[in-house]
Order: structure tokens, then sequence, then C-alpha cells
């Protein structure tokens, strides 16, 4: 019964510190030839997108993320779909933007 207990209260701190962690785990950059994504708390991921494989980018945006102003950006290959959470509003649109350009795609407005 106290395992229980000690339990539930462990996940619910753990619940509420998660959205911090994974928030601070995120990063990307990206050039001319890439775009790198790494992100992960406990397993630690990086991905290497080269931008010549890159079909599709977009936002997306939820109620919540609305309520917040930021925005998703999505990327999508031929083999894959990869997603950069929670970015102010106005850095997702440069980044779908440059990252159209780099991969040269049609720009396709989409606010």
């Amino acid at each position: 019964m106290i395992g229980l207990v000690v339990l539930n209260i462990l996940g619910t701190i753990w619940s509420l510190i998660e959205p911090t962690y994974l928030y601070k785990s995120w990063s990307y950059q990206f050039d001319d030839d890439y775009l790198q994504l790494s992100y992960g708390i406990l397993k630690r991921e990086w991905v290497t997108i080269p931008m010549t494989k890159i079909q599709s980018v977009s936002t997306s945006q939820g109620p919540i993320m609305k309520q917040y102003h930021v925005r998703q950006v999505k990327v999508e290959t031929m083999g894959s779909s990869h997603a950069i959470p929670a970015l102010e509003e106005e850095i997702a649109l440069r980044l779908r933007k440059k990252l159209a350009e780099y991969a040269k795609l049609k720009e396709v407005d989409d606010k």
C-alpha cells in the first residue's frame, strides 16, 4: 500500500516537471545541406535530414498551442516525418520558409 502511494506521488511530480524537461531537451540547427534535430530526456536522439530529401514543410497549431502563440513545424521526407514542437509563431513561420527555400520547395502560405 505504501509503495503505491509513493509511486503515485513520484508519478505526479514527474508529470509536473516532464514538460519542462522535454521542451528544454529539443534543439535544431540547419544549413544549406542538412537539418539536424536532437531531443530526448533519458535517451538522447540525433537525426540528420538532408535538405534534398525534404518533400514538405508545414506548421500546425492546435487550440492549446494557439492560446500560447506557439506552432509545430513538421518536416516530411519520403520515408519519415519529424516535428519540431512548441516554437514561437514567428520563429516557426520563418523556419518553415527557410527550410522550404533550402529544400527548394514551392512556398504555400497556411497562416
